[in-house]
Parts: C-alpha cells; structure tokens; sequence
C-alpha cells in the first residue's frame, strides 16, 4: 500500500469521525482557513509538503491507528520524539 497524501487525507477524517470532530474544526488546528479545508477535504486542493509535516508534526491532530495509517503513525512518532543529544 502506497502512503500519498490522499491516504493521509482519508485517515484525518477517519479520525475526525472517531473523535466526533468536524473537518473544519481539524483544518483549524492545522492553521488552514475554511476555503482551504474545505479544498482539501474535498480532493479539490492536493497537501504541499509543509501541509504534511504540519499534519504529522501535530499530536493533536486524529489519526485512528489502522493498519492501513500505520506508516503515518510511526512517522509522527518520530517527528515528536527528542533528538538524541540534543536534549
């Protein structure tokens, strides 16, 4: 299985929905405007490479822990954990 950005679009609002969330109330956490979620969440506006880190950079933002959005999961994982060294 291939991890695109369309992948990690389908996990947020799968975690959205876990949570009971709304999309423009994750968008918000992101920083994005309400065009700009509305784009995104709808397959109009593709992520940029900043989007995706800020995504997987936010602990805060849901993604359910499917096999699926596993690959996610561990990339967060080390986005957010101390640099060795450097503590």
């Amino acid at each position: 299985m291939r991890a695109d950005s369309s992948l990690l679009i389908q996990a947020m609002r799968e975690g959205a929905d876990c949570e009971h969330l709304f999309l423009a109330d994750v968008g918000e956490q992101i920083g994005w405007r309400g065009d700009k979620t509305k784009n995104v969440f709808s397959g109009r506006t593709r992520l940029s490479g900043d989007d995706v880190l800020n995504i997987l950079g936010n602990p805060n933002i849901p993604i359910p822990d499917f096999r699926r959005y596993r690959v996610f999961l561990r990339i967060r994982q080390v986005l957010l954990a101390p640099a060795e060294g450097y503590e």
